[in-house]
């Protein structure tokens, strides 16, 4: 596997997205189930604004397209955390 020096420079950034979602109980036997199921997400943020995320878990360096996307209503969305990418240099 190859390593650059250069930084590299994507259309999208990229982070990790926490957030709660609802959970099903298959069953309905024991206690109900009252409380989100929490989830957490990594990918390419294609939008980030006011209304939520739409996150896609793949992108294409190539042709700048992208696939795997989702959208997590602002709502249900409990940390983002953007990763900055550090290239590394390879060693001397």
């Amino acid at each position: 596997m190859g390593r650059s020096t250069k930084e590299a420079s994507y259309l999208y950034p990229i982070a990790v997205v926490h957030w709660e979602d609802s959970q099903e109980h298959h069953d309905g036997s024991g206690a109900p189930i009252h409380s989100p199921a929490k989830q957490i997400r990594i990918g390419w943020i294609l939008k980030d604004d006011k209304t939520g995320v739409s996150i896609a878990t793949e992108y294409s360096y190539a042709d700048m397209t992208w696939r795997g996307e989702h959208f997590i209503p602002v709502d249900m969305i409990t940390l983002i955390e953007y990763v900055e990418l550090i290239p590394e240099t390879p060693p001397q």
